[in-house]
């Protein structure tokens, strides 16, 4: 998580950035892997700001591999060859 502030306390409004790292390691694959993190009390989702390596995703359950709920954003990674390291990024506003 960063905070564009610095800041170590909570500010409302302020925006977050979360980044999720998934790496695979060793000599297998890992298959139909997928990203689930709820969106933390006291923050809201950032409408557009879900993003894979980089890449914009929508919010919406459709033809791209991720997805905002409501709740929580959702991210199928698909598989997984060792060694690989896939980043979900998104935003949030401290409420």
């Amino acid at each position: 998580m960063t905070d564009a502030a610095g800041g170590a306390v909570p500010v409302p409004g302020a925006i977050v950035t979360y980044t999720l790292s998934v790496r695979a390691f060793g000599a297998t694959s890992i298959t139909g892997a997928v990203v689930t993190d709820p969106i933390p009390a006291g923050a809201a989702y950032v409408l557009g700001t879900l993003t894979l390596d980089g890449a914009v995703l929508t919010d919406a359950a459709d033809s791209d591999v991720g997805a905002f709920d409501g709740v929580s954003i959702n991210v199928n990674l698909g598989v997984l060859t060792a060694p690989a390291e896939r980043l979900v990024t998104f935003k949030a506003r401290i409420e």
